[in-house]
């Protein structure tokens, strides 16, 4: 299952991206996104993905060349980021309630 939703806010519009980025969504995806429909200052929220393929990967990649940044978050979103070389704002976790330390906040958290 895939899902994606742009949110329009006021730091400027968010892509979220849920679940698999794999095969035929991505095909859906790319034939919904162009040069002429991908807002400047877009942000790609990638937190919630589950899994990406080549295909994926390649798209994620064409939306880099757009100027696209990236949020990413856990291992596998920040690795795939890392491996195509994509700028990304690492998203700090939600605290959890029974924690015992407080996190501080990041440098390169982002609000919105």
């Amino acid at each position: 299952m895939f899902y994606a939703e742009i949110l329009w806010l006021r730091n400027g519009p968010v892509l979220i991206m849920r679940g698999r980025l794999v095969g035929d969504r991505v095909e859906q995806l790319r034939s919904l996104l162009s040069a002429d429909l991908i807002p400047k200052g877009l942000i790609v929220d990638l937190t919630a993905l589950d899994d990406v393929d080549s295909a994926g990967e390649h798209l994620l990649t064409c939306l880099s060349n757009f100027g696209v940044i990236f949020v990413a978050n856990g291992l596998q979103t920040t690795g795939i980021c890392k491996k195509l070389g994509l700028s990304i704002i690492q998203k700090r976790p939600a605290p959890r309630h029974n924690a015992s330390v407080q996190e501080r906040p990041s440098t390169h958290s982002h609000t919105g």
